[in-house]
């Protein structure tokens, strides 16, 4: 789950180690923070699209 989340991103050992530690919780904790990361990719998109404010 947070492979496809992370895979192509270049992360430091330190962010990779945190990934790892949060892995070994219990699955719907990985899948809620997985959600909230879609959540902000998506309105970070959605943001980007917008025509810029004058």
């Amino acid at each position: 789950m947070l492979n496809k989340i992370f895979g192509e991103v270049e992360l430091s050992e330190a962010e990779m180690q945190t990934l790892i530690w949060l892995a070994g919780w219990a699955e719907n904790t990985v899948e809620n923070v997985v959600s909230a990361i879609r959540k902000t990719i998506t309105a970070d998109t959605k943001r980007q699209e917008q025509p810029p404010r004058p």
